[in-house]
């Protein structure tokens, strides 16, 4: 096949579309991949998009499990005080079993540069200032380059509610953004997060269109009671990894995440008297649980990274005195062979 930079967009775009139609999504996914970003357009995006979800629905019918969960890891973190971290250059596949696995979750230090924290940022912005326009996803312009609401999945009235409500949590959804969401891959690739995501899973990753979300966070949003596991609606058996991707300085001047800093092996109790949601937790009820270990108040810089899976307990944290947003990509990476069915999938 030749590589798409000798053929016009047009050219391209039909051939990706004729191998869709021909049940062939993993080639056209292959083809718009390669594509250079200065050439990108919307319409590519989009068809991007609908090709990692054909190309994940494709894949999923030809695997089963790929064995035992959770893999085996080391204890070089055992000692650790607090949640572990390493630099960027310390990233390997058994240095993330280690962090996520033994001790609940790993911070990396600088693991996208200043140039993709640059490009990102603006892009959360962007999208953001378009969708606020848009009346959740109802109103957008053709012209609109940040905000191209996807259809995937469920209905036109149930996608708006979940605009809605993941608007309201200080959210848009990265797939309401093709541009955005194949920058951050585009990003994550070079970063080379993505080869050792796929590592730890022992299979190709795939994301969720639900659960992937570009974020805004005021210092003035309220979040006492917002302390859960992911995995109270996600369901225990399935095999994920969020990478929260810090864009901006979180911790000091803007809000941040709280955790406890030890693994949970199981779904804790939750909808306790204080709790707003059946699946989550007052911050009265994870101060008595963590006991004289405490609770971790993590501080990133932009191009910080934290790895964490579905049973780790963690909040959204502010402080009085706070002035700045938090802008941060929260992207949660799940094995093919143990995806949670309602979330709508998308091959990476």
């Amino acid at each position: 096949m030749y590589p798409p930079c000798m053929f016009g967009t047009r050219q391209i775009e039909g051939r990706a579309k004729e191998l869709m139609a021909a049940g062939s999504p993993e080639k056209a996914l292959d083809l718009l991949r390669g594509m250079p970003a200065r050439r990108s357009t919307r319409s590519l995006e989009r068809l991007t998009l609908e090709a990692r979800h054909q190309a994940f629905r494709k894949l999923a019918s030809t695997i089963s499990n790929f064995g035992p969960w959770p893999p085996e890891h080391d204890s070089r973190f055992e000692t650790v005080a607090g949640v572990p971290e390493i630099d960027y250059s310390e990233l390997t596949v058994d240095a993330l079993r280690a962090g996520v696995i033994g001790r609940g979750a790993l911070v990396v230090r600088g693991l996208f540069d200043a140039n993709s924290v640059k490009v990102l940022a603006r892009a959360v912005r962007s999208t953001f200032r378009e969708y606020d326009r848009s009346d959740h996803g109802r109103t957008v312009s053709r012209r609109s380059r940040w905000l191209d609401p996807h259809t995937l999945g469920t209905s036109a009235e149930q996608r708006h509610n979940d605009r809605r409500w993941v608007r309201k949590a200080s959210g848009v959804l990265a797939a309401d953004s093709p541009r955005s969401l194949a920058q951050f891959l585009a990003a994550s690739e070079s970063s080379g997060a993505i080869r050792v995501i796929e590592e730890y899973f022992g299979e190709r990753a795939a994301l969720s269109v639900m659960k992937t979300t570009l974020r805004m966070v005021s210092p003035q949003r309220n979040v006492e009671h917002a302390w859960h596991q992911d995995g109270a609606f996600l369901g225990r058996d399935v095999r994920s990894l969020n990478m929260w991707v810090a864009l901006s300085e979180c911790g000091q001047h803007a809000p941040t995440i709280q955790m406890l800093t030890r693994r949970t092996p199981e779904i804790l109790g939750s909808g306790g008297s204080e709790s707003i949601f059946s699946w989550s937790m007052s911050t009265s009820d994870v101060e008595q649980m963590a006991g004289d270990e405490g609770i971790a108040w993590l501080h990133f810089n932009a191009g910080d990274v934290v790895f964490f899976d579905h049973l780790n307990l963690h909040s959204t944290a502010v402080r009085d005195g706070m002035t700045e947003d938090r802008l941060a990509i929260e992207a949660w990476f799940f094995a093919p062979s143990a995806f949670p069915e309602d979330r709508i999938p998308l091959l990476v």
